[in-house]
């Protein structure tokens, strides 16, 4: 599938299944619930570009952004919502550089009620099989804040290997920061 791109509306339209989750698009409707989850502390800290406090305006901006991004190709997103009780519990994305790229970057973060109950591992899986067919990927790269254990193991699960520890600036934190880096061949 070599220099396929997905169609954007295609992007905008997708919902994956899995057995606990819903992974769908974003809206700008979502933005309160972003913002009441990502407004902690101990998820921020554990992030690059998540600031602390998280208002609704910050969420509101990210949802543009992100959606920005969809439309030149170079995103792939979704929101993770519980099949029981329809909540958001949090965002799991691949972002490339430019669109003909074959490598993107794995993000994702938890509200808090959700951690320690593997939602992370089931929805980056589903995510990383779908964006291998769609998404035209090779390489996957992620990165965790050094002491960052929970997001480690995730990516072990994933089949992801630590490739070197690399430094940068973090614009939520406002000082230069440790990540150790990972990697993954799809």
């Amino acid at each position: 599938m070599m220099g396929a791109q997905l169609d954007s509306n295609a992007i905008l339209s997708h919902t994956i299944d899995t057995e606990r989750l819903i992974l769908r698009p974003f809206f700008q409707e979502d933005a309160e619930a972003v913002a009441s989850l990502a407004d902690d502390f101990d998820i921020s800290s554990m992030t690059l570009n998540m600031p602390h406090p998280y208002p609704v305006q910050a969420a509101r901006l990210w949802l543009k952004q992100s959606h920005e991004l969809i439309n030149q190709g170079r995103l792939l997103q979704y929101a993770l919502v519980t099949k029981h009780g329809g909540q958001l519990a949090g965002s799991i994305t691949l972002k490339k550089r430019a669109p003909s790229d074959t490598e993107a970057e794995l993000s994702y973060w938890l509200g808090k009620p959700y951690w320690a109950q593997g939602l992370a591992v089931e929805g980056a899986r589903a995510t990383l099989t779908y964006a291998a067919k769609s998404f035209d990927l090779d390489t996957v790269r992620a990165a965790t804040i050094i002491g960052n254990q929970r997001s480690a193991r995730v990516l072990l699960k994933l089949g992801f290997v630590p490739d070197g520890l690399i430094c940068v600036w973090s614009r939520a934190k406002e000082k230069e920061i440790q990540l150790q880096a990972y990697r993954r061949v799809i």
